[in-house]
């Protein structure tokens, strides 16, 4: 096997590799050595109009002396190939069981903002939204009437920091004794507000009094009625650029899990426009 030789010349002999289903844009793969485990990343073949690796790369260069992510034994730009090391006994955000879970993510993503970490690129959401679409051949919904108001809300973009840009359930990885904060695929210079609402949609947070649990564990506050409007509109924002997303990688692809994807941020958002109107 190819990939297990490459591998192998980085980490040495290997005694167990396998797939490891987990994660959604990439190949993942469980790689273990006599004295290590690792996950071993290889990006799909049409990541490139996904991600940029030189992105990614800066995010990790900005982040690599703080204590967020997996530790990273190998990472390449040009393949897109990383390996972490194997966190054992993990839960990801959805199936983990720990009571105050939703705090432990607002105090991370708060301290995450609050490091005030740069890289020389950002992440534009209307850019983004505008390129996602432009590779939408037959698209299942028809969100350009949400343009314009898209358009506003990208132009009140205030101060940026690093943001992750991509908090979905597979992203924060629960162990033991901490909380990770992984992949940096998505990862630019962006509005905090924007990684707020990532969180809370991507992982269908609808619930009120859990909202409000979160917004006191990251603003150490409650949110005052401007606050809360300026969110829901990046809520908006957010559900039409990843239900484009998703109906471009559903193109590409051809998997039911995408069309899914785009079939619940619509629904999300209609749900969030009907309720503001």
């Amino acid at each position: 096997m190819k990939l297990k030789n490459t591998i192998e010349q980085i980490l040495g002999e290997l005694v167990r590799f396998e797939r490891y289903e987990k994660g959604l844009t990439n190949h993942n793969y469980y790689a273990e050595t006599k004295n290590q485990a690792y996950i071993v990343r290889v990006p799909r073949a049409d990541n490139e109009q996904v991600v940029s690796r030189s992105h990614e790369t800066a995010a990790l260069r900005a982040i690599q002396n703080l204590d967020f992510d997996v530790p990273t034994i190998y990472y390449d730009e040009k393949s897109g190939i990383k390996i972490t090391e194997f966190i054992p006994d993990c839960q990801e955000y959805e199936p983990c069981t720990a009571q105050d879970k939703i705090e432990q993510v607002g105090r991370l993503l708060r301290k995450f903002h609050q490091a005030d970490l740069h890289c020389p690129y950002a992440f534009d959401p209307y850019e983004r939204y505008l390129q996602y679409k432009a590779h939408v051949q037959k698209p299942i919904y028809d969100l350009t009437c949400y343009e314009a108001r898209m358009r506003e809300i990208a132009s009140q973009n205030q101060h940026q920091v690093l943001c992750h840009n991509d908090l979905v359930s597979g992203n924060l990885l629960f162990s033991k004794n901490r909380l990770y904060l992984i992949d940096y695929e998505y990862a630019a210079m962006n509005d905090p507000l924007f990684d707020v609402i990532s969180f809370l949609s991507e992982n269908q947070i609808f619930d009120e009094e859990l909202r409000q649990r979160f917004y006191l564990a990251y603003f150490n506050a409650a949110p005052d009625i401007l606050l809360l409007n300026q969110l829901k509109e990046w809520e908006i924002f957010e559900d039409v650029l990843w239900c484009t997303w998703a109906m471009m990688m559903a193109e590409s692809r051809h998997e039911q899990v995408y069309l899914d994807i785009a079939k619940d941020k619509y629904q999300a958002l209609r749900a969030l426009v009907a309720d503001k109107s």
